[in-house]
Parts: C-alpha cells; sequence; structure tokens
C-alpha cells in the first residue's frame, strides 16, 4: 500500500503543478478587446454579396440599376435578402399620375335658347417625372450606408420617360460607385 499511497501522491503533486501552471497562464492573458465599430464606407468595402429590391415605383430603373450592380463585378447579386451583406433598395416614380387635359363644348340652339349639343373630352398624360432613390443598407443590422436620390426628367412619350428613368438610375449608380471605390484625387 505506501508505494500505492506514494504514487497517488505524485500523480496530486503533478496535477496541482499543472493547475497552477493553467491558472497563472490565463491571469497573464489579456482580456480579449471588443472589435471596433466600423464607418458606413468600411462596411461597404468589406460587403461582397448585394440584394437589390424594388420599394416602390416603376421597373425601369430598378432594372437599369439591378444590371449595373451585376455588371459592375465588385458585389455579387443574390436572390435572397439573407444570403445578402448589403441590400439595395429602389424606389422611383410610379406608372400612374401626369397631367390631366380635359375640355367641353356647350352648343345652343339659337332659336329656342336651350342647349342642343354638350361635348365632354378628358386625357391624362403620365409625365414620368420624380425622384429616383437608392438606399443601401447593412442587411442583418439595417444600419444605412448610402441614400441618394436623382430627379428624373418628365416626358410626354414612353420612351422619353424610359430613357430620363435610366438616366437618373445610371447616376445614382455613379454616385454608389464613387462612395465604394473613390478615385484617387490628384
Amino acid at each position: 500500500m505506501p508505494m500505492l499511497v506514494r504514487r497517488a501522491a505524485i500523480v496530486l503533486c503533478f496535477l496541482s503543478f499543472a493547475i497552477r501552471l493553467v491558472a497563472q497562464d490565463t491571469q497573464q492573458q489579456k482580456p480579449a478587446e471588443a472589435p471596433k465599430p466600423m464607418s458606413p464606407t468600411a462596411r461597404l468595402a468589406a460587403a461582397k454579396t448585394a440584394y437589390v429590391k424594388r420599394a416602390a415605383g416603376a421597373d425601369v430603373a430598378y432594372d437599369a440599376i439591378r444590371y449595373a450592380i451585376e455588371g459592375w463585378g465588385r458585389f455579387t447579386v443574390v436572390g435572397k435578402p439573407e444570403d445578402s451583406d448589403i441590400t439595395i433598395e429602389v424606389s422611383a416614380p410610379g406608372e400612374g399620375g401626369g397631367v390631366s387635359i380635359s375640355s367641353s363644348t356647350n352648343a345652343t340652339n339659337n332659336t329656342t335658347g336651350r342647349p342642343d349639343q354638350n361635348t365632354s373630352t378628358s386625357r391624362t398624360f403620365n409625365s414620368g417625372g420624380g425622384p429616383v432613390k437608392m438606399t443601401v443598407y447593412e442587411t442583418k443590422s439595417k444600419m444605412l450606408l448610402f441614400v441618394a436620390s436623382e430627379q428624373a426628367k418628365s416626358a410626354l412619350k414612353q420612351k422619353a420617360r424610359e430613357d430620363n428613368l435610366v438616366d437618373a438610375a445610371s447616376k445614382l449608380v455613379r454616385k454608389f460607385r464613387e462612395r465604394v471605390e473613390p478615385t484617387p484625387s490628384q
């Protein structure tokens, strides 16, 4: 038995020594520092995936911004917001609204003095003008990273309205690219 007690004492001494080393090492380690908060520009620079969302209005501006982001290659455009680092929300003027023109004509019978004929005409034109807005935020934290809007010129012809929406959307993408990848000043 004394041999068994002796071995147990040696094992206990060894375990005690190992516990002291671990405790001493733990005390010497500095506590982990909390990560410093990132600026919106740094968060944009760190983002790799983007979800493009149509918030309101016509599809023309949304499509122009989505295709420009895809063509840029800086972000991988994903189909679900939960798979993205950032969400790019696009709102544009809707299809309705615009200018309304109406006219009416009353003809009177000269002999009786009563109205003979009453004609009324009304027509609505969609001018397509209004702000195109692009809002970018971090998907998980909803932190706002970028907001800009461009006024789309109004036009009476459908093709001109669409061209004006595409121009406004292109200006927004240029502003966004400048924020994400600023050109060095000379």
